[in-house]
């Protein structure tokens, strides 16, 4: 969808509406504007292989260009993360390759892919990655350095810790000539990385938190055209009790940093905030927002993306659901800050029929499961939006067979099923919401 400087919706465009024979889910994984200012987006994959479909829009004609399906050499689906255009206008994929080393059902290690597209889409090729054997390897970001290699940062599970790391791959995709992991702690979470200047990179993410679930900041400054880091530091801000989910450079220099009190601290249930600090990590100012709902008992709301407005402020888009007491709406939360991070004006439109949102860098993922694979008799998960009332959740076999089926009987955004009866094998979790669009895991 497009809007005005106000926050007026101008027009929406529903691309799946136009793409004819591609299987479903085709919901946003990573995008990005190019530079002739189309929408390059990588979507879901198509259930039983690897492929990944490709498009390009033209968001001010509201046409797509061109279509182009990306196929690997992995034998389970992959997840593309981040996705950028180069200086030579090529498309470039960083992703998850998930591998299972004994033929049963489950996940045992997760490795890097990179893959690189003609501008056309119709051509790729792919570099695989394995940086941290036996354990689980996700990319956040991926950058193109001055001298055509590409700079990866992203975060690594080893089943007790989520540790940060950053990764040079050459430009043919077939060597990286630099690892390196910061021990991110219990509380480690997924990093934010903003580009500084000359292929210097600055990354918040979070240290060790205390048994209240504080979170210490920390930043680190990385050359990536001299593989070295430069400087790392811990910060202790007013809000930094809550996870990061972007970093910007701020107007007039330092930067910005954006999270949220997303299922933590009671008082600050479901706010966003925002930290300016300068250069040396100094804050200068901390502010807390919310969307204000005078007309329904319950709403929940948070910011996904932060982005520097023409005008020298700040644009920030999220969601935010409302509750009447019967059913949930979700919506899309537009905030316009001014340079002091003041609010200018702010508001919300409905998004009908939508179950998952990505907005601007930052994708809400549609459903996620755990533990996976299932170690106990409880399979729990979460849908990343509201299920109305009536939703259908399902549990497929490989076969396509529906093994257990249940109704949601009230608004849930969690829930869980029971699969201790099942025998050990691969199933599908499968949710239909109101609007039919069916999620799946």
């Amino acid at each position: 969808l497009t809007f005005d400087a106000e926050g007026e919706i101008i027009e929406t465009f529903e691309v799946s509406s136009i793409l004819t024979g591609v299987v479903l889910p085709t919901y946003a994984e990573s995008l990005s504007m190019a530079s002739d200012g189309t929408v390059v987006c990588v979507t879901g994959y198509n259930m039983g292989n690897s492929e990944k479909l490709i498009v390009r829009m033209d968001p001010v004609n509201l046409a797509v260009v061109s279509t182009g399906v990306v196929q690997n050499e992995s034998e389970l689906a992959t997840s593309y993360w981040s996705i950028i255009e180069t200086s030579t206008g090529e498309i470039i994929l960083a992703g998850s390759d998930p591998i299972n080393n004994d033929e049963d059902s489950f996940v045992d290690e997760v490795h890097l892919i990179l893959t690189k597209m003609t501008n056309d889409l119709s051509s790729s090729v792919s570099g695989y990655f394995d940086f941290f054997p036996g354990e689980f390897c996700y990319p956040k970001e991926v950058f193109e350095l001055s001298d055509g290699r590409f700079c990866i940062f992203g975060w690594v599970y080893s089943g007790e810790v989520n540790d940060n790391w950053v990764a040079i791959i050459d430009a043919d995709l077939e060597d990286a000539s630099y690892v390196y992991r910061w021990e991110g702690g219990l509380s480690g979470g997924q990093p934010s990385v903003v580009h500084v200047e000359d292929d210097v990179f600055k990354l918040l993410t979070h240290g060790n938190g205390d048994s209240e679930g504080n979170y210490i900041l920390k930043s680190i400054d990385f050359d990536a055209l001299n593989e070295q880091v430069l400087d790392i530091n811990e910060f202790d801000f007013d809000v930094s009790g809550a996870p990061i989910v972007d970093i910007e450079k701020a107007t007039g220099g330092g930067f910005v940093i954006m999270g949220s009190f997303s299922g933590i601290a009671p008082q600050f249930q479901d706010k966003s905030w925002i930290v300016k600090i300068d250069s040396l990590g100094n804050q200068e100012w901390a502010k807390v927002y919310e969307h204000l709902d005078p007309y329904h008992d319950v709403s929940d709301h948070v910011l996904y993306d932060l982005e520097l407005a023409e005008d020298g402020g700040y644009m920030c888009a999220g969601l935010h659901w409302e509750y009447d007491g019967s059913d949930f709406q979700q919506k899309l939360w537009l905030l316009k800050l001014d340079a002091c991070g003041d609010e200018e004006w702010q508001g919300c439109e409905p998004i009908v029929g939508v179950e998952e949102v990505m907005v601007g860098k930052v994708n809400v993922q549609a459903l996620h499961t755990w533990p996976n694979p299932v170690s106990e008799c409880t399979l729990n998960y979460s849908t990343g939006a509201y299920l109305s009332v009536g939703s259908v959740v399902e549990l497929v076999d490989i076969n396509g067979k529906v093994i257990l089926s249940k109704s949601t009987s009230l608004p849930e955004i969690n829930g869980s099923i029971e699969v201790g009866q099942l025998d050990a094998g691969l199933y599908v979790l499968r949710v239909a919401g109101e609007q039919k669009r069916v999620l799946i895991e």
